[in-house]
C-alpha cells in the first residue's frame, strides 16, 4: 500500500509511459494528498493496449479485488502532452484487474491543458470505478470516458475567476493565493 503526501513537481518530465508529475503508477490500495504539480508532462510511447496513461498528479492507478485508492486535496497546472489515449490532468488512467476496487478523487482541481489522441479528460482520461466528488476544471469534459462513476453535484468546469475563490469550497487543505503565485488560483496550506 502506497501513501504519497505532501510532494510537489515543478519540472517538465518526458518518458515513454505511466507518466504522472507526482507519481507513474500505483496498484494494491493507498492514497495521494495534498500534493501538487506545475510542470508539462509529456508521454512518447504507449502500452501494448496502444494507451499511455499520462496524468499531472498520477499517470495510471490499477484497483483490484476491492482494495480503494484515494487522490485526494491535489492540484495540476502543467500541461498534459501524448499523441495516445489516456490522459488527464490529475489521473491518466484507472484500471481494474479483479474485483471492484474503487477510485476516490475528493478535492482536487487541474487547469492545465490536456491533449491526446482519445479519451482525454481535464481530470480524467478513463475511470473504471470510481466517485468524484468536490473537483473542478476550467474546460470540458471532466473525464475522457467512464464505466461507473458516482459524481457529485458540486464536480464541474467552472470559470477561472471561479475557482481563484474557491479555496474554502476546497476545503481546509487550500488556501488562497495571491495574484502572483500559482496564478492565483488557490495553493495547498503547507506550501
Amino acid at each position: 500500500m502506497s501513501t504519497i503526501t505532501m510532494c510537489a513537481n515543478s519540472a517538465n518530465i518526458v518518458g515513454e509511459m505511466f507518466i504522472g508529475g507526482i507519481v507513474g503508477q500505483i496498484s494494491k490500495g493507498g492514497s495521494v494528498n495534498s500534493c501538487y504539480n506545475t510542470g508539462r508532462i509529456k508521454a512518447t510511447s504507449k502500452n501494448g493496449y496502444g494507451d499511455a496513461c499520462v496524468g499531472g498528479i498520477v499517470g495510471l492507478l490499477t484497483t483490484s479485488n476491492n482494495i480503494s485508492i484515494t487522490i485526494s486535496n491535489c492540484y495540476n497546472t502543467g500541461s498534459i502532452v501524448t499523441s495516445y489515449p489516456l490522459a488527464g490532468g490529475i489521473l491518466g488512467c484507472q484500471a481494474s484487474q479483479s474485483g471492484n476496487g474503487l477510485l476516490y478523487i475528493k478535492n482536487c482541481y487541474s487547469i492545465g491543458t490536456v491533449s491526446g489522441a482519445q479519451r482525454i479528460g481535464s481530470l480524467v482520461g478513463y475511470l473504471h470505478y470510481a466517485s468524484c466528488s468536490n473537483s473542478y476544471v476550467l474546460t470540458k469534459p471532466a473525464v475522457g470516458s467512464k464505466a461507473t462513476v458516482t459524481w457529485d453535484t458540486q464536480s464541474r468546469a467552472v470559470s477561472a475567476t471561479e475557482l481563484k475563490g474557491m479555496a474554502p469550497t476546497l476545503g481546509s487543505q487550500f488556501k488562497t493565493a495571491p495574484s502572483n503565485i500559482n496564478q492565483g488560483f488557490p495553493i495547498l496550506t503547507w506550501q
